[in-house]
């Protein structure tokens, strides 16, 4: 089911209003008093927009690895795209929508002052090229599809903690466990410092715990200090995810895990449900696509989709019924190995043998591509003999071809069709 917002951002009526097409175009128009000014208008603007048509099924909250301006992420285009290419993907094999934030209107109103004023606007107008060039890249894939962009709640500090106490995060977010957490990674050598122009600097951790770097700027005369650097990122981090939680909270649906920091993985719930099971679920056949093919094979193959989706989630429905283990992820492979994976060879051995016995699978006269076309286009068997002609029909007879048929209607009819499909895509890629 696709929602009457996906894909609607506000910062797209800018985007299309300047032809800011390109990262080049984007710095052009930003260089324009009148496009900042119009940049403002939009904001205040989008930060009125309520969403109210968010599915309750099949959608789930965007966290960080998958919200593309958290900042416990990188914020670099490169990198974003890199999430939504090989992470946004994986939600979508089961689920449908996305609800994720994108860049936030109140931000943008704070940052529209900072350019008129900041010494260092340059530095933020290559802020707003990267928000730009994702959102361009997520309209242009398809992604805005299955994505729903509305702005997460807000919070003081003190509101900020007290949530996290609420949805469980309350023990990795006290001073003294950021305060840990933050000498562990100065010890691991994992911060790094540089200046990017004066008074300005970058500072960023990498560490086990996190899955990928981890910076931000901060504007100063002096370095600053490794703790300091460690403290700031691992604060913010936390309140990425915190606010995320939230999000899932407030409205009700699941908070996807993609790529999440051990850290700041929540406490497993003691039932896990469906939903849990399939967030965090791997299907190889699928993984082996990029988001960009899965989104082509749901779009071509939309029914074949459903059928599939139903399938899995009796799967996972059964596997929990007779699972007594709380690790949602074991559950997922437990699903693939005992049912949907053996239920795929089924249906592999099964076309692969009707395709050698036709006769199309080994040293057969007639082409592939031939047999495949007369097959699929041709209904009438003694028809399709007569324009295939006579060397034909004696090669394939007439009650294999109706047996092929006949086999391959049973196989379209399959709930795992799809996964049969995606295994296609990826083996002719």
């Amino acid at each position: 089911m696709q929602s009457m917002n996906s894909g609607n951002h506000w910062l797209y009526s800018w985007i299309d209003e300047f032809e800011a097409n390109t990262p080049e175009a984007a710095r052009r128009a930003l260089s324009s008093s009148s496009a900042i000014n119009r940049l403002e208008d939009l904001a205040r603007l989008g930060a009125q927009m309520t969403f109210e048509d968010v599915p309750y099924t099949g959608t789930v909250v965007a966290g960080p690895g998958l919200e593309i301006t958290s900042p416990a992420t990188c914020s670099a285009f490169e990198c974003r795209r890199l999430g939504l290419d090989n992470e946004l993907g994986s939600v979508l094999h089961y689920f449908d929508q996305v609800v994720m934030q994108g860049p936030q209107a109140s931000a943008y109103l704070m940052l529209v002052e900072q350019l008129r004023s900041s010494s260092h606007s340059h530095l933020l107008t290559s802020d707003v090229v990267q928000d730009v060039a994702s959102l361009n890249y997520i309209r242009d894939s398809g992604m805005g599809n299955h994505i729903i962009f509305t702005d997460k709640p807000c919070y003081c500090e003190n509101h900020l903690w007290e949530l996290a106490q609420n949805i469980g995060l309350g023990e990795i977010a006290t001073p003294d466990a950021i305060s840990s957490a933050a000498q562990q990674l100065v010890r691991r050598d994992a911060v790094r410092i540089e200046e990017l122009e004066p008074g300005v600097w970058w500072g960023s951790a990498k560490s086990p715990t996190f899955n990928n770097t981890v910076g931000r700027p901060f504007h100063q005369k002096r370095k600053p200090s490794r703790r300091h650097v460690a403290e700031l990122v691992i604060r913010n981090s936390l309140a990425a995810m915190i606010i995320d939680a939230g999000a899932a909270k407030a409205l009700d649906l699941p908070l996807s895990s993609v790529a999440h920091p051990a850290l700041f993985e929540q406490k497993v719930a003691d039932e896990v449900t469906v939903d849990d099971v399939a967030l965090r679920m791997k299907i190889p056949v699928l993984s082996g696509l990029s988001t960009a093919q899965l989104i082509k094979l749901r779009l071509n193959a939309p029914d074949d989709f459903i059928v599939f989706q139903q399938a899995l989630t009796m799967a996972i429905s059964a596997t929990l019924a007779n699972d007594q283990t709380s690790n949602p992820a074991a559950v997922g492979e437990k699903a693939w190995q005992e049912i949907l994976k053996p239920a795929l060879a089924d249906l592999e051995r099964k076309l692969t043998a009707d395709r050698w016995a036709l006769g199309v699978g080994g040293f057969a006269t007639v082409s592939v591509g031939f047999a495949a076309a007369a097959i699929s286009l041709i209904a009438n068997l003694p028809l399709a003999a007569a324009l295939l002609g006579s060397a034909v029909s004696a090669t394939i007879p007439l009650n294999q071809f109706s047996e092929y048929i006949k086999d391959r209607k049973q196989a379209r009819s399959s709930p795992y069709y799809f996964l049969w499909r995606a295994r296609k895509v990826q083996t002719h890629a």
